[in-house]
């Protein structure tokens, strides 16, 4: 009873901080903790944002106006969300960094595009691997063509990101689009949307993925991970998952698969092209029976079905020889 009444309580308290978190509209072209600049209505008139007070949950609509990023935006406990969607206001307008500001700044924030892109991050940092922007939230694109979630045309600099990423429902709508060689780097996962890739690079562009790469699961849908192939490539240690008509990933992919935790049958590639059982392709790891995992030379690769049956030896999506690692 006791731990009955626990968790009510603490459904009740994530109800009212959920409660509190209010819409708010940009009244100006301006930079975003400008004093005044949010307001309730989205002409004007109602309350005012005291960026002091933004909450968990709060929604900053652009509203059709330029707004320019030079401080840090919420904490480990309050994330707000950016976007460029109307709400009851004016789709459109803009959020940008530059990172040419000269010290490293966080923003804790989830990015929704609208009919325009969600955050555009431009300039040159010190250097190529010099974390100049921390982004930490889950970006997602949006409705209209080019609607990226979060648009990268940095020169210099790594950009970490921590979230979620998925593409949009409109044509060219990635999650995140980077349009440069400037680095970034992915913990979370990267999602095909309806129309949108996840990601989708410059063909220079370096990035980093700690989660999976995974393909709308819709047919016609957006792939997870776009890699460049002029100089550029990924890093994905997660998995790659196919849909039923995309790929989870492709151009220069270097897949590096973590060690598998106890419990874990380990990374892989799936390969299920709208059939009822899928494939995995990946590395040998400790599902392996004992017997069959001594004739398994180091490297070695195995098919995967889902009925647990494994294949020893090499393999490839296209049905002969072994991986281009």
């Amino acid at each position: 009873m006791k731990k009955g009444i626990i968790a009510l309580v603490i459904l009740l308290l994530c109800c009212a901080i959920q409660a509190n978190a209010t819409d708010y509209y940009a009244t100006a072209d301006a930079e975003i903790t400008t004093a005044t600049l949010w307001d309730t209505n989205p002409a004007g008139g109602g309350t005012d944002l005291t960026w002091a007070s933004l909450a968990n949950g709060d929604v900053l609509y652009a509203n059709n106006h330029a707004i320019t990023i030079a401080n840090d935006i919420g904490s480990a406990s309050v994330t707000a969300t950016l976007t460029t969607a109307a709400g009851t206001g004016t789709a459109g307008g803009s959020f940008t960094f530059n990172i040419n500001t000269g010290d490293v700044k966080t923003l804790y924030v989830n990015v929704t595009a609208g009919t325009t892109p969600g955050l555009v991050v431009t300039g040159a940092g010190a250097g190529a691997d010099t974390t100049e922007l921390t982004i930490i939230g889950d970006i997602t694109g949006g409705s209209a063509t080019a609607a990226y979630g979060v648009q990268l045309t940095h020169t210099l600099g790594n950009i970490p990101i921590t979230g979620a990423i998925t593409g949009g429902t409109g044509p060219s709508t990635s999650g995140i689009q980077s349009a440069s060689a400037g680095k970034f780097a992915v913990t979370g996962n990267a999602t095909g949307g309806t129309s949108g890739n996840g990601i989708t690079s410059s063909s220079t562009s370096v990035f980093t993925v700690a989660g999976n790469c995974q393909a709308a699961p819709s047919t016609g849908g957006g792939y997870g991970c776009g890699c460049g192939s002029a100089g550029g490539y990924c890093v994905v240690t997660g998995n790659i998952i196919n849909g039923a008509r995309q790929v989870g990933a492709n151009g220069a992919i270097r897949w590096t698969p973590t060690a598998p935790a106890d419990g874990v049958t380990g990374h892989y590639v799936k390969f299920d092209g709208g059939a009822a059982s899928a494939t995995y392709y990946g590395k040998v790891t400790d599902e392996i029976a004992a017997n069959e995992a001594s004739k398994v030379a180091a490297g070695e690769y195995f098919i995967k079905s889902d009925d647990g049956a494994t294949t020893l030896g090499t393999a490839s999506s296209s049905g002969g020889g072994a991986w281009g690692w």
